[in-house]
């Protein structure tokens, strides 16, 4: 596998985790736990992405290695999968859905527009503050195409 396709996976990982972030910052705060026993301990969920490049034991997987550790259980899920199992994720069928999308972007497998299709309506819950939330991920999400454009040397 090139360096520039290494480089864009863990960019558009990069990418993803920031869009979680901001996720986090508003309406229902999404993808953040805070530890009831220790409250200035908090957890937000992230993806983690690893390259393997002598992958040739990893069956499947074409070297990149990707999973989402849920910010309540900070258990690793593996979500590129579609028989609904799902195990260790402890939100709904919505986040699941964004979650789902964004490793498929992260592995290229579908567009950026696909992931930012989850900020243009209202069904996560953020009232007033969704305009705030399209804002955030719309200006992180050309920085991101520029850098990967960068990588692609368009």
């Amino acid at each position: 596998m090139e360096s520039v396709e290494v480089n864009k996976f863990l960019e558009r990982t990069s990418f993803c985790n920031k869009l979680i972030v901001v996720m986090t910052q508003y309406g229902r705060k999404f993808f953040i736990s805070k530890n009831r026993y220790w409250p200035q301990e908090t957890h937000i969920g992230h993806f983690v992405s690893t390259y393997i490049a002598s992958h040739s034991k990893v069956p499947d997987s074409d070297g990149f290695i990707l999973h989402y550790v849920d910010h309540y259980t900070q258990l690793i899920v593996f979500p590129l999968t579609e028989d609904g199992k799902w195990e260790n994720f402890t939100n709904g069928s919505t986040l699941r859905c964004l979650i789902y999308d964004m490793s498929r972007y992260i592995k290229g497998e579908v567009e950026i527009q696909r992931v930012l299709g989850h900020c243009k309506s209202n069904h996560c819950g953020y009232d007033r503050e969704l305009s705030n939330v399209q804002d955030e991920w719309y200006e992180l999400a050309y920085v991101h195409l520029e850098r990967i454009n960068s990588l692609s040397g368009v």
